[in-house]
C-alpha cells in the first residue's frame, strides 16, 4: 500500500541547504536582540538604523575597505561613507570597545533622551517638561512620555513624570565595563553557533547545554556560587597546566549564565 503524500511530508526528515541553514541560524540568533528591541520600544526605522551601522562596524572591525564593502553590503561608495561618519560620531562606538550613543540623529529617541535628563533634577508634570524642552513639539512630547511610561523609564503619580527609581540603579558608573563584558559573552555564544552550524570540525570542542529547573528563590545564589568556583577552579587549573605544554595549546572560552526566568509585563503574550 502506498504512503499518503501528506504523511511522507510529515515523517521524511526535512533537509535544508547550507545556505538556509545559515540564515536559520542567524535568525535564531537575532531572536534575543528583537526581544530587547521590543522591549525598548524601539519603532523599526531606527531598529533598521542600528542594524546598518552595526553591520558596517563589523566589517570595519575586520580591516575591510569602503571600496571592499560595496559587494557584500550592496551599498554604493556614498552610502557607506555616510554610515563610516555615523559610526566615527560615536553612532555604534567608533574604535574597539567603546560605546558611543546609538541612533543618535533619530528624532524620537533624542526625544526619550531629553525628557529622562530633564527628569534628572527631579518630577515634573507635562507643563513643565513642554516648557523645559520648546524644540520639541507638544506631541512629541505625548508620544515620548507614553512611551517612556510604558517601557517602565518613568512613573507617573498625581501628573507628577519622575525617573523610575529600578532604572537609575542600572546606569552605573561601570557601564563600560559591564558592557564590554556582554560583548565578550555574546561573542563567545557566536563562537558556538559557528563551530556547531556554520564550519562543523569534529576535533573541536563546541558544547552548549541549557538547563532549566525549579528551585528556592533563596537558594539560587548559593546555587550559582558553587557553579561558578567548581568551573573557575578547573579554568584555572587547565590554563596553568597548558604553561608546561609546547604544543597542542588552544584559546578556549567557556559560559555560564544563570538567571531567574523573567515573568514581568515585557515578557508576557498581549491579550487580544
Amino acid at each position: 500500500m502506498a504512503t499518503p503524500a501528506r504523511l511522507l511530508a510529515v515523517t521524511e526528515p526535512k533537509t535544508v541547504s547550507p545556505v538556509d541553514l545559515r540564515l536559520l541560524v542567524l535568525s535564531v540568533a537575532l531572536e534575543p536582540a528583537l526581544a530587547l528591541a521590543r522591549i525598548s520600544g524601539l519603532h523599526l526605522d531606527d531598529l533598521q538604523e542600528l542594524v546598518s551601522m552595526g553591520y558596517f562596524r563589523e566589517y570595519q572591525r575586520r580591516g575591510v575597505s569602503l571600496r571592499g564593502m560595496r559587494n557584500p553590503l550592496g551599498k554604493s561608495l556614498r552610502t557607506l561613507a555616510r554610515l563610516s561618519k555615523q559610526v566615527g560620531q560615536g553612532g555604534q562606538g567608533g574604535q574597539e570597545g567603546e560605546q558611543g550613543l546609538p541612533l543618535s540623529g533619530s528624532e524620537r529617541i533624542g526625544w526619550r533622551r531629553q525628557i529622562v535628563a530633564t527628569l534628572m533634577d527631579g518630577p515634573k508634570e507635562q507643563r513643565e517638561l513642554e516648557s523645559a524642552l520648546p524644540a520639541v513639539t507638544k506631541e512629541g512630547i505625548e508620544e515620548a512620555l507614553t512611551a517612556l511610561e510604558e517601557l517602565g523609564v518613568l512613573t507617573l503619580e498625581e501628573e507628577r513624570y519622575a525617573v523610575a527609581s529600578d532604572q537609575l540603579m542600572l546606569v552605573r558608573e561601570d557601564l563600560d565595563h559591564r558592557l564590554d563584558s556582554v560583548r565578550h559573552f555574546l561573542s563567545s555564544v557566536a563562537h558556538v553557533l559557528y563551530r556547531r552550524f556554520l564550519h562543523t570540525d569534529p576535533d573541536a570542542e563546541a558544547f552548549a547545554r541549557v538547563l532549566s529547573f525549579s528551585v528556592e528563590k533563596e537558594r539560587l545564589p548559593e546555587v550559582r556560587e558553587r557553579i561558578y568556583k567548581v568551573l573557575h577552579d578547573e579554568v584555572f587549573a587547565a590554563d596553568a597546566a597548558a604553561d608546561e605544554v609546547d604544543e597542542g595549546v588552544v584559546q578556549a572560552s567557556v559560559v555560564l549564565g544563570l538567571v531567574e526566568t523573567p515573568t514581568g509585563r515585557a515578557w508576557r503574550a498581549r491579550k487580544p
